[in-house]
Formats: structure tokens, C-alpha cells, sequence
């Protein structure tokens, strides 16, 4: 149980890092699409979001790569959530199992079941 506790450790400084990290590339990549947002719109019209983003990813090959890199971080967080949630539900199911057999021994002491 303690290295199922370590693992889940593990996982969770893994899980703060990448999300420090997607949280410094999405403040880049929302920068970007900020910034061109204001260059692009005048007091005439207004470009969305959608458009900006577009642009960028046409026009602009640094933020394709922050785009890039985004996704991917998004990926990573996505996975080690799974894998922190598989260890989560392990930690329970083993402590489960350690309380369930210190009951059975309790029992037993006091000559009450014994299966």
C-alpha cells in the first residue's frame, strides 16, 4: 500500500508540473490571440475569436507551435488524471481489504465468526 501511496505521489507532482506548464503556454497562446484581436479590429468591425485564431495558425508559425504544444500538454494532464484516479481506486480497494481482515481478526479473538 505504501508504494501504491508513493506512485500516487509521484503522479500528482507529475500532474502539477504539466499543469504549470500548459498553464504558462495557454497564457502565451491567449496573449497572442488578444493581441491580434486588437490589431485586427478597428471601430468598424470586430473580429471574433474564431477568426483571430485562425489567422494565427495561418500566418504565424511560433503559435502554431504554442498551439502544438497546448494540445499536447492537454493530453498529458488528461492521461496522468487517469493514471492518479487508477491509483486512487487501488489505495481504496487495498485498505478496504486491510480493514475488512483486521475485522476478521477482532472476530476471530472474540470467538465470533472465523469462516
Amino acid at each position: 500500500m505504501f508504494k501504491l501511496s508513493a506512485w500516487k505521489g509521484y503522479s500528482l507532482r507529475m500532474l502539477a508540473i504539466v499543469e504549470i506548464e500548459r498553464s504558462w503556454l495557454k497564457s502565451q497562446h491567449d496573449n497572442r490571440v488578444a493581441k491580434r484581436i486588437a490589431q485586427d479590429s478597428d471601430d468598424k468591425k470586430r473580429i471574433t475569436k474564431d477568426h483571430a485564431l485562425g489567422q494565427l495558425i495561418l500566418s504565424d508559425n511560433e503559435f502554431k507551435q504554442i498551439k502544438e504544444k497546448l494540445i499536447i500538454k492537454d493530453t498529458e494532464l488528461e492521461g496522468l488524471r487517469q493514471i492518479l484516479e487508477i491509483y486512487t481506486m487501488q489505495i481504496e480497494v487495498v485498505s478496504r481489504e486491510i480493514s475488512r481482515r483486521a475485522l476478521d481478526v477482532k472476530l476471530i479473538s472474540r470467538g465470533i465468526g472465523g469462516d
